[in-house]
């Protein structure tokens, strides 16, 4: 599309995980930006369902040769419409800054949206309903919010003993009340399939009969083909939590087999998810960053048949850590951010044969137990940005309500995951967390945009400093930035995450054919020219603002 026409590690074993935050030091935060990854290792993850999870890993080196700038590009609500600026600017004398100007064709030249979904379509969140009270207000309420996002995707829990407490009985009440309001609202519903069934199986999971397994899978799909496509199979297979047991790759293996086929034979048009992969692996208790794939394919050659999606869960290094950081120990690469376990994911995609498959984040979150709300909330669109910018096709914030003050395990058990908590003694108050905040305002921004470009090291910013282009299909261009150099402190969490005042000055040429201009806050806050952000008008209008790990966003109203 022309501008012009239309815009156009080795590490010690860690024992025990805890949510007592540990890091090391940042990785080039304060370089120019290094396009290389050079990656050494592993070890880590969140539980997902149940509970913050517990790390038994060694960490140990795997070279990986990919860079974040190469990495997929991938996609995004305007809110132009509603948006109160209307320019009548008349653009004035030349830029005086010729290193503003000499970056300006590369940044917008042909540029266009290439991301496959919009942002409204890839964002959602992984939840427990079915644990929530009989009367169904917090479902109420929660499904009201999705409405609010304009659509959205849910992970919901389809469990086994629930839907089928015996053989070939079948009870649907289990996931009837959320699926009939998610159906009417025009949500989005992955579910994940598990857990354990006692009349199944006779000694944990590995001796699960795959034939009665596939029974049940197969049997929700027939009820919900026309309303599901995407259905996960278990959750974090790779750690004894929820595969009892030592995980096992070859038995996986045979439940993903009969899953597929049951879920295909129902729903010819379906997709089958290989289940959650966690962070770090327990089986082999080393810095074998997702290779539970390996062992997968290893064990099943032609396992690349059934499965057409990859989920996994890149919570970062004790979840306290930002989504851009690396965790260095010793001068080791001791954790990698989100993106390069992206990176390394597709890369063991590559490696046994599967490179076509799409790649879901079915679970992220950190919780404010050692972070606190406002920093949660500043990591929520930095992650989901990053995620969208890497390829991934839907991304799920776990969770939405955080525990129950009073009744443990009436709501939803993480206590800290939500993007709602709870005000007074008895749990009666609902409130929302920045986090909530945060994920509106990225919707109502990028909604309908998809992912066009990242812009960062044309840009000449600092490594984890980034602005990424969104635009729609008409034009209209988005670029969100910010500075994601808030790294926790070095001494491992003694006295909990700290972090550094950072900030960027960015100074970012528009396109040359733009009518008027809005920049916007993490929180969704029309900011003031002149105040929050400068405008200099010339042959090329650039827009300068300071960058914080606050995210911005900056509309440039494209004419076409």
């Amino acid at each position: 599309m022309n501008i012009h026409a239309t815009f156009t590690i080795v590490v010690a074993a860690i024992a025990v995980f805890s949510l007592a935050g540990c890091s090391g030091g940042p990785v080039q935060s304060d370089a120019t930006r290094d396009d290389g990854l050079d990656i050494v290792a592993d070890a880590h993850s969140d539980d997902g369902a149940d509970g913050a999870g517990d790390i038994d890993a060694r960490l140990e080196g795997d070279d990986f040769a990919e860079t974040a700038d190469d990495l997929p590009d991938d996609s995004s609500d305007d809110g132009f419409d509603d948006d109160p600026l209307d320019s009548g600017e008349v653009p004035g004398d030349a830029a005086d800054d010729d290193a503003v100007d000499a970056v300006t064709p590369p940044l917008w030249e042909d540029i266009a949206p290439t991301g496959p979904n919009t942002v409204r379509a890839t964002i959602g969140v992984s939840t427990h309903m079915h644990q929530g009270p009989g009367d169904n207000a917090e479902r109420n309420f929660e499904f009201e919010k999705y409405v609010e996002l304009g659509g959205a995707t849910i992970r919901e829990d389809f469990h086994w003993d629930g839907i089928e407490p015996a053989d070939d009985q079948w009870n649907m009440d289990h996931v009837k009340g959320q699926m009939d309001m998610a159906i009417s609202r025009g949500i989005e519903v992955i579910p994940m399939f598990g857990y354990e069934n006692d009349w199944a199986q006779t000694d944990g999971a590995s001796s699960i009969d795959m034939a009665e397994y596939g029974e049940y899978v197969g049997h929700v799909a027939g009820q919900y083909c026309q309303n599901i496509n995407i259905f996960e199979i278990w959750n974090e297979e790779n750690i004894p939590r929820f595969w009892s047991g030592k995980p096992d790759a070859e038995a996986y293996g045979r439940m993903l087999k009969a899953a597929h086929q049951a879920i295909t034979g129902a729903c010819p048009e379906a997709r089958v998810a290989f289940g959650g992969i966690a962070s770090y692996d327990a089986e082999t208790d080393l810095a074998d960053r997702y290779g539970f794939l390996k062992r997968v394919a290893a064990a099943h050659p032609d396992i690349c048949e059934y499965f057409e999606v990859v989920a996994f869960h890149p919570y970062t290094f004790m979840q306290y850590d930002p989504p851009e950081r690396d965790v260095i120990i010793d001068d080791t690469l001791a954790f990698q951010g989100q993106s390069w376990q992206t990176a390394i994911l597709k890369g063991i995609l590559d490696e046994i044969g599967c490179p076509d498959k799409s790649v879901i984040i079915s679970e992220q979150g950190w919780p404010s137990y050692d972070l606190t709300e406002q920093q949660v909330g500043l990591f929520l669109p930095r992650s989901i940005l990053l995620a969208i910018r890497d390829g991934v096709e839907k991304y799920l914030w776990y969770t939405f309500w955080d525990g129950y003050p009073t009744t443990e395990g009436v709501r939803p058990h993480e206590s800290y995951f939500g993007l709602f908590g709870w005000t007074g003694g008895d749990g009666t108050v609902r409130r929302a967390k920045p986090a909530w905040a945060a994920l509106k305002a990225l919707a109502d921004n990028l909604g309908e945009m998809r992912f066009a470009r990242d812009v960062s090291t044309a840009l000449e910013l600092p490594n984890d400093v980034y602005a990424l282009a969104f635009m729609d299909d008409r034009g209209r261009l988005t670029v969100a930035a910010w500075d994601g150099r808030d790294f926790p402190d070095t001494s491992w969490g003694v006295d909990g995450p700290g972090g550094e005042d950072t900030s960027h000055e960015l100074l970012l040429p528009l396109p040359e054919l733009y009518d008027g201009l809005a920049v916007y806050d993490i929180e969704g806050n029309l900011l003031t020219e002149g105040i929050d952000y400068q405008v200099t008008y010339g042959e090329t209008t650039t827009v300068t603002i300071l960058l914080t790990p606050s995210v911005v966003y900056i509309k440039a109203f494209v004419l076409v």
